[in-house]
């Protein structure tokens, strides 16, 4: 049966083919604690990074480069290469879901193999799909399913969410697309990756409904800043959070790609060093404190903490979250052996 016989069902809602008998509805999973204990925990793909069949979001301005990081992961993560320093613990066929900017998708590829000294003919791993795909159709998303059950496919890259699911990012399309991401990940096992765009209001995370992030096992955002990009951890439901990761544009072919690079003031400032060290002993303690509280614990002036928790966050000491209207902030240990922690407070 070819994923083009697949038809919505007007009778039971599900996808199958043509002629074919509605499908009985799967039994319920239950566990008791002991078989819940036994279920084997989450495996890292990227080590400290993303983790094997899991949902993540990759956000950030346009033009922030999100598509340039991403078409080199693919590579790397297809061919086991190291990612920017970081080891891939896990390596197989990678689908890119290319909404828009196909030809420069290819240079991005075409760069990777050079600065790999890979021939142009050799094949990666890395597969493309170029025709429309609505990710809330549900006969286009079972279409997805059957491509990568037959590549076995370890991850899908949609580039972007938006262009997939049209001008609607309110909550009830992202909980569809949500749904859906959910069914592709259950039955092929895959990762799924959208590639979306910041809001308005930068600090406020990606566009659109909260449905998205708040369903999502890592979130990553890339922005452009003064030194140049820097890849943030916002989000990783079982594992920590990785430490700032500072890149580089670097013209590779006839395109760019990003490298690691030394974060700016990577040295913590010698004269507030014993002002930063408590501050993180008060954050290993309290996180997710804010600035005020941290103030009022320490006793100093809110002004002076907000200056060490910048610094800090500079060298990549600590991270902060944007919870409601407030900054709450916490240490970062770097749960990467490959991204390190700043040298600390002397």
């Amino acid at each position: 049966m070819g994923a083009t016989d697949l038809t919505t069902c007007r009778q039971c809602g599900q996808v199958h083919a043509r002629g074919e008998d509605c499908p009985k509805p799967p039994p319920l999973r239950v566990l008791d604690d002991v078989a819940l204990a036994a279920l084997p925990d989450p495996v890292w793909d990227i080590e400290g990074v993303t983790q094997q069949g899991g949902l993540e979001v990759v956000f950030g301005p346009s033009d922030a480069g999100k598509s340039t990081l991403m078409a080199a992961r693919a590579c790397c993560l297809a061919t086991g290469t190291t990612w920017l320093g970081i080891p891939v613990l896990r390596s197989g066929p990678v689908v890119v879901l290319v909404c828009e900017g196909l030809h420069a998708f290819k240079r991005k590829v075409r760069a990777w193999k050079a600065l790999h000294d890979i021939a142009p003919s050799k094949p990666l791993g890395v597969h493309v799909i170029d025709s429309h795909v609505n990710f809330l159709d549900a006969v286009d998303v079972f279409r997805l399913v059957h491509v990568l059950n037959e590549l076995h496919a370890i991850e899908l890259i949609v580039d972007t969410l938006a262009q997939s699911i049209g001008a609607d990012e309110e909550n009830d399309s992202m909980q569809r697309a949500v749904t859906n991401a959910a069914m592709i990940r259950r039955t092929t096992g895959a990762r799924v990756v959208f590639i979306h765009h910041s809001g308005k209001v930068r600090s406020r995370g990606a566009r659109g409904g909260s449905a998205l992030t708040a369903a999502a096992d890592t979130v990553l955002s890339l922005d452009e800043e003064r030194d140049g990009h820097v890849l943030r951890c916002v989000r990783q439901r079982d594992g920590a959070r990785f430490a700032p990761v500072h890149l580089k544009l670097t013209p590779t072919a006839d395109s760019v790609l990003f490298q690691r690079a030394e974060a700016p003031g990577a040295s913590l400032v010698p004269e507030g060093a014993r002002l930063q060290r408590q501050v993180i002993d008060w954050l290993r303690d309290h996180p997710g404190s804010t600035a005020t509280t941290a103030s009022e614990n320490i006793k100093r002036r809110k002004a002076d903490i907000l200056s060490a928790l910048l610094d800090l966050e500079r060298a990549g000491r600590v991270s902060r979250e944007k919870v409601g209207r407030a900054n709450v902030w916490s240490v970062v240990d770097g749960l990467s052996r490959s991204v390190p922690v700043p040298v600390p407070v002397p």
